[in-house]
């Protein structure tokens, strides 16, 4: 099986940001696939050849996919799918769905208000604006166009505490939208960005109480670090087991279901958020019906029996690196070498 190569888009705008590619350079990047002579699929096609369904032969082959649900997937990243007549999976996290059951005249290019990626997710995943993510009706609009291929990218999108020897920094000079969930509360001045895990894939964490008051009487940013680095077991679960696998099926299962009954769509492909999983939630995924799961593990799609565990390679902002990805993930040689730097 040749190498396909499956990208991973969030949103397409005017003009790139952090979380998103520019308009022209998402044109660049699709005329640079189809003058490779690279065929688009979708999930099912996908399916048809990891079943052994369907023989790919020589073809190349290459899939677009969008995270979370934007409304500039539809504003400005159709119109350049439609160009190049260019199929795309999007995986919308039902709990991000803009609520609104109408198609918005805002969505004009000319009306819309662009809101940074981090806000926007702020925003929406605390219930204050979802202005930023799809209406169920303009979902069925996607839907209808056939290009789009909708699938799961499951009901939450939060992250909790996994490692805080790993700390980043601490609010407010580093801040991430899920750290107030992460905390189960809000955040204090000092409180640390420290690595997340998304809930999905992993055991829901908190920092214990006497963790906590360490950090918010500590007199400075490298005290805190030390407390971080030093503290024995400054997480506790908050769930066992058997309540994590019970969350994460009804999680999936809700996801499925919204999509099932608002736009009639059965979903069988599941996009991890932040690309996060486990043994755990792979079984889980399998119980509520998903036969393909897609990763955030950076790589070209080589072997068929990777259903479960199916690469993306994150879509660069640029060309010029678009084109570099190209041949590193085409080509054994190259891609040998990156991994031992990247293993380094």
């Amino acid at each position: 099986m040749k190498a396909i190569l499956i990208w991973t888009y969030h949103r397409v705008l005017p003009c790139g940001e952090s979380g998103a590619v520019s308009q022209e350079v998402f044109d660049l990047q699709l005329q640079t696939l189809v003058n490779a002579g690279y065929e688009f699929i979708n999930t099912a096609e996908l399916r048809s050849i990891i079943n052994g369904d369907t023989d790919p032969g020589k073809r190349k082959l290459t899939m677009l996919t969008f995270d979370d649900g934007w409304a500039d997937n539809l504003i400005w990243a159709t119109p350049v799918l439609e160009r190049y007549s260019a199929k795309a999976v999007m995986a919308v996290n039902t709990a991000l769905v803009n609520p609104g059951n109408r198609f918005r005249e805002s969505l004009a290019p000319e009306y819309f208000k662009i809101i940074p990626s981090k806000k926007a997710l702020e925003l929406a995943a605390y219930g204050v604006s979802y202005d930023s993510f799809l209406t169920w009706d303009e979902l069925k609009a996607v839907k209808d166009i056939s290009l789009w291929d909708i699938q799961a990218h499951a009901n939450s999108h939060y992250g909790c505490f996994y490692d805080m020897n790993n700390t980043r920094g601490f609010y407010p000079d580093f801040n991430h939208w899920t750290l107030e969930y992460a905390l189960g509360r809000e955040p204090f001045e000092g409180a640390p960005r420290a690595e997340f895990q998304s809930i999905l894939s992993h055991r829901r964490t908190r920092p214990v109480h006497e963790f906590l008051e360490a950090i918010k009487n500590a007199e400075s940013d490298e005290q805190r670090k030390n407390i971080c680095r030093t503290w024995k077991d400054p997480l506790e679960f908050i769930e066992s087991e058997e309540e994590f696998r019970e969350r994460i099926r009804g999680d999936m299962m809700l996801c499925k279901n919204y999509l099932l009954d608002k736009l009639d769509i059965n979903a069988k492909a599941l996009f991890w958020p932040w690309g996060h999983y486990s043994q755990e939630s792979i079984a889980a995924a399998q119980e509520c019906g998903f036969d393909l799961l897609f990763t955030m593990n950076k790589d070209a799609l080589l072997n068929s029996s990777k259903a479960l565990e199916i690469p993306r390679i994150a879509a660069p902002a640029t060309i010029s690196r678009f084109k570099k990805q190209i041949q590193v993930f085409t080509n054994p040689v190259l891609k040998s070498i990156r991994n031992i730097f990247s293993s380094g």
